[in-house]
């Protein structure tokens, strides 16, 4: 399994958007944060042996690493076939077994524990609460990435399902120059990793 840093070099390593879709907020994860993210999880018995679900998986940086960890097994969810493909790429890559693809817009998938990086909801309103309602109907435990001036509504959101906020983890995520209206090589944004379980 190694450590969180020896996991952020092999993830640093895989494969990602070709030609990012604006609309999808099609940003990649940053492979430190993922890996941060995925060794918080396995810290509170969230990785190892469990199904894990990513919504809208992209190509796969959460899932597969979450796999790579000591996951039985992942199901990697997106309505972009390409990123799939290239998600498959990657598993290959981590030499990484015990994935079911599933393309098709975010759907409830019945899992131990969810890993996600939904949309911020910045292209479409509210795209974050669509992911986090489908993380509900799909597993007991949710991992989450969303703005940090999000924390408020992601905590009522949840209590309103059943599920209490557990963790918040605040990071600095890059978002690198990947798109035309980005200006800057790279730009930080305020962002909470978050744990919510069913209560």
């Amino acid at each position: 399994m190694g450590s969180q840093k020896s996991l952020a070099v092999r993830l640093s390593k895989l494969q990602t958007f070709i030609t990012p879709n604006t609309s999808l907020e099609q940003y990649s994860t940053d492979s430190e944060i993922a890996a941060q993210l995925i060794h918080n999880a396995d810290m509170l018995g969230d990785i190892e042996g469990k199904h894990i679900a990513d919504l809208g998986a992209g190509t796969g940086i959460l899932g597969l690493g979450a796999l790579y960890y000591g996951a039985s097994h992942v199901t990697l969810v997106d309505i972009d076939e390409k990123a799939l493909s290239i998600a498959a790429q990657n598993a290959r890559a981590l030499n990484v077994e015990g994935i079911t693809y599933i393309h098709a817009p975010v759907q409830p998938v019945r899992a131990d524990v969810v890993l996600m990086n939904p949309p911020f909801g910045t292209k479409t309103v509210h795209a974050d609460k669509e992911f986090l309602l489908v993380a509900f109907l799909s597993a007991d435990v949710v991992y989450s990435m969303h703005l940090a001036s999000s924390e408020e509504f992601v905590r009522s959101l949840g209590k309103e399902h059943g599920f209490a906020l557990t963790h918040v983890w605040p990071v600095s995520f890059p978002l690198k120059q990947t798109m035309r209206q980005h200006k800057k090589k790279r730009t930080y944004i305020d962002v909470i990793m978050v744990r919510l379980q069913r209560e």
